[in-house]
Protein backbone atom coordinates (compact mmCIF):
# COMPACT_ATOMS: atom_id res chain seq x y z
CA UNK A 1 0.00 0.00 0.00
CA UNK A 2 2.70 2.07 0.28
CA UNK A 3 4.36 1.60 -3.03
CA UNK A 4 0.90 2.65 -4.76
CA UNK A 5 0.27 5.28 -2.24
CA UNK A 6 4.15 7.12 -3.13
CA UNK A 7 3.13 6.35 -6.69
CA UNK A 8 -0.14 7.98 -6.73
CA UNK A 9 0.65 10.74 -4.22
CA UNK A 10 4.77 11.63 -4.74
CA UNK A 11 4.88 10.89 -8.55
CA UNK A 12 1.50 11.78 -9.62
CA UNK A 13 0.69 8.22 -11.29
CA UNK A 14 -2.20 8.40 -12.83
CA UNK A 15 -2.83 4.62 -14.32
CA UNK A 16 -2.01 1.65 -12.16
CA UNK A 17 -2.96 -2.00 -13.46
CA UNK A 18 -3.13 -4.68 -10.69
CA UNK A 19 -3.10 -8.35 -11.92
CA UNK A 20 -2.08 -11.39 -10.68
CA UNK A 21 0.42 -14.51 -11.41
CA UNK A 22 -0.27 -17.76 -11.61
CA UNK A 23 1.51 -19.88 -8.49
CA UNK A 24 0.62 -17.12 -6.08
CA UNK A 25 1.59 -17.90 -2.25
CA UNK A 26 -1.22 -15.83 -1.60
CA UNK A 27 -4.07 -17.64 -3.70
CA UNK A 28 -2.34 -21.19 -2.72
CA UNK A 29 -3.08 -20.34 0.91
CA UNK A 30 -6.77 -19.13 0.10
CA UNK A 31 -6.90 -22.75 -0.97
CA UNK A 32 -5.40 -24.28 2.11
CA UNK A 33 -4.72 -22.40 5.18
CA UNK A 34 -7.33 -22.58 7.60
CA UNK A 35 -9.11 -19.25 8.37
CA UNK A 36 -8.38 -19.96 12.10
CA UNK A 37 -4.50 -19.49 11.50
CA UNK A 38 -2.85 -16.82 13.52
CA UNK A 39 -1.38 -13.70 12.03
CA UNK A 40 -1.83 -11.04 9.29
CA UNK A 41 -1.92 -13.55 5.85
CA UNK A 42 -5.44 -14.77 6.90
CA UNK A 43 -6.69 -10.60 6.86
CA UNK A 44 -4.30 -9.82 3.58
CA UNK A 45 -6.05 -13.17 1.88
CA UNK A 46 -9.93 -12.48 3.08
CA UNK A 47 -10.74 -11.17 -0.53
CA UNK A 48 -8.95 -13.92 -2.34
CA UNK A 49 -11.24 -16.16 -0.24
CA UNK A 50 -13.87 -14.77 -1.03
CA UNK A 51 -13.17 -15.13 -4.55
CA UNK A 52 -12.39 -18.77 -3.69
CA UNK A 53 -16.11 -18.70 -2.32
CA UNK A 54 -17.96 -17.14 -5.15
CA UNK A 55 -16.23 -20.15 -7.24
CA UNK A 56 -16.67 -22.88 -4.85
CA UNK A 57 -18.88 -25.12 -6.56
CA UNK A 58 -16.30 -24.50 -9.57
CA UNK A 59 -13.21 -25.75 -7.70
CA UNK A 60 -15.08 -28.80 -6.04
CA UNK A 61 -15.38 -30.32 -9.36
CA UNK A 62 -11.75 -29.64 -10.59
CA UNK A 63 -8.51 -31.80 -9.83
CA UNK A 64 -6.26 -31.01 -7.69
CA UNK A 65 -3.66 -29.64 -10.46
CA UNK A 66 -6.25 -27.34 -11.85
CA UNK A 67 -7.50 -25.52 -8.82
CA UNK A 68 -4.63 -23.11 -8.19
CA UNK A 69 -4.45 -22.03 -11.66
CA UNK A 70 -8.29 -21.12 -12.20
CA UNK A 71 -7.80 -19.57 -9.13
CA UNK A 72 -5.64 -17.53 -9.78
CA UNK A 73 -7.28 -16.70 -12.96
CA UNK A 74 -10.71 -16.16 -10.87
CA UNK A 75 -8.78 -13.82 -8.50
CA UNK A 76 -7.33 -11.67 -11.42
CA UNK A 77 -10.77 -11.36 -13.21
CA UNK A 78 -12.27 -10.36 -9.76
Amino acid sequence: MSVLEYAVGALKVKHIIVCGHYNCGAVKASLTLPQSSPGLVNFWINEIRSSRNEHAEELKSMDEDNKLPSMCEFNVIR
